[in-house]
């Protein structure tokens, strides 16, 4: 990779990114786990999985960001009791449904005129 490549994911996996990414999954844990804000967050917190200290690297924030905040949204749902629930048919967990792709499009253009207007 060269240096523009460098810039260009150090930019994508930038802690900004992080933060705007964990928000995606406390979005998720709402929307698809039917839990209150409060819930989400502390669900999120228990997991460990957005913590600075697991996301100190690249690396530590690539493993994480590569998969859709559905994932790991329905990964702390689910994961427990059930850690193939993305194999598991009864459940139709996985791919995300199509309305997860709707409303994330959505949420992210309305961020992006947000961010145009300040």
């Amino acid at each position: 990779m060269g240096l523009a490549d460098d810039r260009a994911l150090e930019e994508a996996l930038s802690l900004e990114e992080l933060h705007d990414y964990c928000e995606e999954i406390i979005w998720c844990l709402m929307r698809f786990g039917n839990m209150d804000e409060a819930e989400a967050k502390r669900r999120l917190d228990e997991s460990g999985q957005c913590a600075p200290e697991n996301n100190k690297t690249l690396g530590e924030r690539a493993t994480l960001m590569h998969e859709y905040p559905y994932f790991w949204a329905m990964e702390i749902v689910h994961g427990k009791r059930d850690p193939q629930w993305f194999n598991n048919r009864e459940l139709a967990l996985w791919p995300p449904p199509k309305e997860y792709f709707e409303e994330a499009r959505r949420r992210a253009l309305g961020s992006e005129g947000e961010k145009g207007t300040g």
